[in-house]
């Protein structure tokens, strides 16, 4: 009997599930950059978006790789770059929404219902 399969069942198909394949996770990954700047409060993102977002591309560069700013600055300037340099609008998307709050999104259902009424009962 495999491991994690109960007394008694059979294997129906297909291969058997290996913990972390990297072959399981067909999307896209973010980097690490991304998933740090997710961890970012309000007030960190507002200051550093304030600092750097209107920055040259060659000054974020430098900035990116600078020892002697802090490493949130760092990632912040890194993230900036990359997404300057290979045309990523979503990490720029993704910093302005976690500043704003993301926009609520409607649905129109194409419906259009009349002859309701409604009470409020108190």
């Amino acid at each position: 009997m495999q491991a994690g399969r109960k007394p008694g069942c059979k294997k129906t198909g297909g291969k058997d599930f290996v913990k972390d394949d990297c072959r399981i996770h067909r999307g896209k990954r973010l980097s690490k950059e991304i998933l740090a700047i997710r961890k970012f409060t309000q007030e960190e993102f507002i200051i550093r978006f304030e600092k750097y977002a209107f920055k040259k591309i060659e000054e974020l560069n430098i900035l990116a790789d600078d020892r002697t700013i802090s490493a949130l600055d760092m990632l912040f300037c890194r993230a900036l770059f990359n997404a300057a340099k290979k045309g990523e609008y979503y990490i720029v998307r993704d910093i302005v929404d976690r500043i704003l709050g993301k926009p609520k999104e409607t649905v129109d259902l194409g419906l259009n219902i009349t002859g309701i009424k409604f009470e409020v009962k108190k």
